[in-house]
């Protein structure tokens, strides 16, 4: 096979390999330099969106660590809360029953007035109605020697039962 030094991608295939002889260590070195180099800013890169990634999960860690504490004294309070409720409800209970109960003695010995009251008003009454009649059997069938004499026994007599 014989080489055409008169056809030009001859001469274009030459000077490129030519170009590559002289300049390819040069180009080779800043494309490689330019490679690390971007290598090493991605891998700065890496690190800090891991430290980042860290300090997220530290600060997640935190807060749910914080969120845990604070449920923990809201259900303290709601505890207590409920507790002193319950407390309160007792003594109430306990003020109310014991009012009812005073309430209760009270309306008792009140019955008790009003029905001693009720009593000796009966009494009076059956009394004043007995010597009523009495007085109005004797007036008409006994004389009015033994009416007296029967009429101050009478009164003595209840004198007594009254006494």
């Amino acid at each position: 096979m014989k080489i055409d030094f008169t056809d030009p991608q001859i001469w274009v295939a030459i000077s490129f390999i030519l170009f590559f002889l002289f300049f390819g260590k040069l180009i080779w070195k800043k494309l490689t330099g330019f490679l690390d180099a971007k290598i090493i800013e991605i891998k700065n890169e890496i690190d800090e969106a891991k430290k980042l990634h860290n300090n997220a999960k530290e600060l997640l860690a935190e807060e749910t660590k914080k969120i845990q504490d604070l449920d923990l004294v809201l259900k303290d309070i709601i505890d207590n809360s409920k507790n002193k409720a319950y407390e309160i409800l007792q003594e109430n209970t306990n003020k109310i029953e014991a009012q009812i109960e005073l309430l209760e003695k009270d309306a008792s010995e009140k019955i008790k007035v009003i029905q001693n009251q009720a009593i000796e008003e009966i009494k009076l009454d059956i009394i004043s109605k007995a010597t009523m009649i009495s007085e109005k059997i004797l007036r008409e069938k006994l004389s009015d020697s033994n009416q007296n004499i029967i009429m101050e026994d009478s009164i003595e007599n209840t004198k007594k039962i009254l006494n």
